[in-house]
């Protein structure tokens, strides 16, 4: 988009990419929005559980920390496969 919101022209330029979906007008626009009502709710209205908040951080922060370690032993060992150079 440019900064007018003109939408530029998509083209299929291969028969196995995704089909081009139809556009949608920014202004019309709805996001989905979902209520979660098996929680229950503090005396402020706010159902949120800090607790299950954090171990879903927590969870989060090990898978990410997981895949950077593989992914930079990865390309560690493809550096040291091309440049012959052990650390």
């Amino acid at each position: 988009m440019d900064k007018a919101h003109n939408i530029s022209p998509l083209v299929r330029t291969h028969p196995k990419h995704f089909p081009i979906q139809t556009s949608t007008d920014l202004m019309s626009f709805q996001p989905d929005v979902t209520t979660v009502t098996e929680t229950t709710a503090r005396n402020d209205g706010n159902n949120v559980d800090m607790d299950m908040e954090s171990a879903k951080l927590a969870e989060n922060t090990a898978l990410y920390n997981s895949v950077s370690d593989v992914t930079s032993r990865y390309l560690a060992g493809l550096r040291r496969a091309i440049t012959g150079v052990t650390t």
